[in-house]
């Protein structure tokens, strides 16, 4: 069961696409936080859903110092993203923060 902070940004932020994940953002003025959803579904094996949560947090952490101060993010998995490395998915969450307009081009 989701946070009703979870659905609020599903259904009233904008989403953007990448090969690894779905990233939905709404700017709000509730602060900086970050969301992580790997649905037991697209990947299966415990170990690989918490690998994938650890690489996510740990590109957010990078990330975080130059993103705007109200944005609400959620990451939603994707099956592609279990055979990526931590790299890659930091990569890839970082072209998606800047399609979002939350992180400044570099």
């Amino acid at each position: 069961m989701l946070s009703p902070e979870f659905n609020r940004v599903f259904r009233q932020g904008r989403s953007y696409l990448s090969p690894y994940f779905l990233l939905f953002c709404l700017k709000s003025g509730d602060g900086r936080k970050l969301g992580i959803v790997v649905k037991k579904r697209s990947v299966a094996h415990s170990v690989d859903r918490n690998r994938l949560k650890r690489c996510f947090r740990e590109a957010y952490r990078h990330l975080r110092p130059q993103l705007r101060a109200d944005c609400l993010l959620v990451v939603l998995a994707r099956k592609e993203a279990a055979r990526e490395t931590q790299p890659v998915l930091e990569q890839a969450l970082r072209r998606s923060l800047e399609e979002a307009s939350v992180l400044p081009h570099v």
